[in-house]
């Protein structure tokens, strides 16, 4: 059978939407990538409220992959409660970015919630933060300390 040159390109078309992304500011995530930040703060209640609280603390983690994964590793030989990491996740906000640290992050023993940082930010990465994690602005309370997640960018 021989294909015509205006079929061969409608087949093109076609397939090339399964090879390329679209656009880069696309936000395309799956259900178990969404509201990450609910889902850490209700492992974080599951587990019985102490005195005192041991929290890891990261950010500037964009373009740092490697370093993040030596964090994760060394964060896990430790005793914490949870991981905050305190914005500037993604150098350009691109949701690609998002996910690669979160596929770094979710090696973590304990949970982690993200604040969004000026980086995160750019284009359309509050989105990408908001579906992914949830509100910029946030709170909640483990036995009697109050957390306040909060968007400090203008």
């Amino acid at each position: 059978m021989k294909l015509s040159s205006n079929k061969l390109w409608g087949l093109a078309f076609v397939f090339s939407g399964c090879i390329f992304e679209y656009n880069p500011y696309e936000i395309r995530l799956e259900p178990a990538l969404q509201n990450l930040n609910s889902k850490a703060i209700e492992k974080i209640k599951a587990t019985p409220a102490k005195d005192t609280l041991t929290i890891a603390l990261v950010a500037d983690t964009q373009r740092f992959y490697n370093e993040l994964e030596r964090i994760v590793k060394s964060a896990n030989q430790q005793q914490y409660d949870f991981m905050l990491v305190a914005g500037d996740i993604t150098e350009y906000g691109l949701e690609q970015e998002y996910r690669w640290i979160n596929q770094i992050l979710e090696k973590l023993k304990q949970p982690y919630i993200c604040v969004i940082g000026n980086h995160d930010f750019q284009g359309d990465g509050s989105h990408v933060f908001k579906k992914l994690f949830g509100p910029l602005n946030d709170s909640f309370e483990y036995g009697h300390f109050n957390f306040i997640l909060h968007d400090t960018n203008s």
